[in-house]
């Protein structure tokens, strides 16, 4: 970890509050080698005149929660409309991503999309809010 381009260890890290960070950068492979790393790093840069004050000190309800971002459209391939060599190995680590899942009136749902060249077992997440506003998190590996 680096704040304000000085390395500092995790528990300086726990004690800043949250409205005081103005950007974190993740350095990943060879990018972490400005930050004099070799396996990556966070840097994290803070706003100037920052408060100091803890925000574990006012709990959970300190914060203000606006709920779920806006989604963003996955790009997926439709590889029928191309010719790949064997040269081309597709090694996603995404298949598929969709974030306007909607079932049938009988709760089912049908997907489709294209596998790699490497996967022999799927990981499917499921994340949403169910029609009463509770939300959903299903994880479940598929072979």
């Amino acid at each position: 970890f680096f704040l304000n381009e000085v390395q500092v260890s995790n528990d300086i890290i726990d004690a800043l509050n949250p409205n005081d960070i103005s950007v974190v950068k993740i350095y990943k492979g060879v990018s972490s080698i400005a930050l004099g790393l070799n396996k990556g790093g966070i840097a994290i840069y803070t706003k100037k005149n920052i408060s100091g004050q803890d925000w574990r000190s006012k709990g959970f309800e300190f914060f203000q929660k606006t709920g779920y971002s806006t989604s963003i459209e996955f790009f997926n391939m439709d590889y029928s409309k191309y010719n790949f060599t064997n040269q081309f190995l597709d090694d996603r680590t995404t298949l598929y991503w969709n974030t306007k899942l909607k079932t049938t009136e009988n709760g089912k749902l049908n997907i489709e999309f294209y596998n790699d060249d490497f996967a022999k077992s799927y990981k499917i997440i499921l994340e949403g809010i169910d029609e009463n506003g509770k939300l959903i998190h299903i994880e479940k590996i598929y072979q």
